[in-house]
């Protein structure tokens, strides 16, 4: 039976603002209550699995909780997803320390991480983070350099004038189709 506690970790998330990493390493970006924003780093993570809470209702309906959570970080003991990983591994590799964590935000967002060791967090200034999702959308095919919010906007609203006009001569058609069918009832 998966049991569920506080990590060492004691932080309210408001909402988890970026996932970032590849390569074993992750760390997300998120606003705590206090209105703060910290990096939580995890390394070497085995798997990492990104969900929204709807997905996860009746997920812990047979945990057990150890103690009265009081972190959004939390640990999973005897964790499911520990074991199926083992089970897929073909016990290839020692899992013996490896960590079930689950995050969650207000927002529903849940990330579970199966990692080797502690994670790390930071503080970081809000300028810091938000260079940091700057050069996630630069990663955009659609960006370029050049391109700004209201070109996209414009490009935006010209797509759906075109869309209504489309469906308004679909619907013409069809009513034209109709009269030249109908035998005058």
């Amino acid at each position: 039976m998966e049991k569920i506690k506080n990590s060492e970790l004691y932080y309210k998330i408001k909402f988890i603002k970026n996932i970032m990493g590849g390569n074993q390493e992750f760390s997300i970006i998120f606003e705590s209550d206090n209105k703060e924003e910290y990096k939580l780093y995890f390394g070497p993570v085995y798997e990492m699995r990104y969900t929204v809470e709807m997905a996860n209702i009746s997920r812990f309906s047979d945990a057990k909780f150890i103690e009265e959570l009081s972190t959004d970080i939390l640990l999973i003991e005897n964790s499911d997803y520990v074991n199926s990983l083992e089970e897929a591994m073909v016990y290839a590799y020692s899992l013996e320390n490896i960590k079930h964590y689950f995050i969650h935000d207000e927002m529903d967002t849940v990330i579970d991480v199966l990692a080797n060791g502690e994670p790390r967090i930071e503080k970081i200034s809000k300028s810091e983070s938000t260079d940091l999702l700057k050069k996630e959308v630069k990663h955009l095919k659609w960006w370029d350099n050049n391109e700004n919010i209201s070109l996209i906007q414009k490009e935006l609203e010209d797509l759906r004038a075109y869309k209504l006009k489309r469906e308004q001569e679909d619907k013409k058609a069809r009513e034209d189709e109709i009269a030249r069918n109908s035998f005058g009832f």
